[in-house]
């Protein structure tokens, strides 16, 4: 059980640390308009996000074709 907290401990630090520096990351590769880094920063959770909707829906539709 250490070890599980241990790893999800480390999970989080790093992705909060991603998370937090990422605009900044961003902006050092040229990107100047406030609303384009945070639009490109975002892109990944809304990207996510999607996969997330539209894959249960994909999953669901096809176990509904196989029965």
């Amino acid at each position: 059980m250490l070890l599980l907290g241990t790893i999800h401990f480390i999970n989080q630090a790093i992705s909060s640390g991603i998370g937090f520096n990422f605009p900044s990351l961003i902006q050092s590769l040229g990107l100047s308009s406030p609303f384009l880094i945070e639009v490109v920063a975002g892109g990944s959770g809304i990207a996510g996000l999607a996969g997330v909707l539209f894959s249960r829906g994909c999953c669901a539709a096809t176990a509904a074709r196989s029965s």
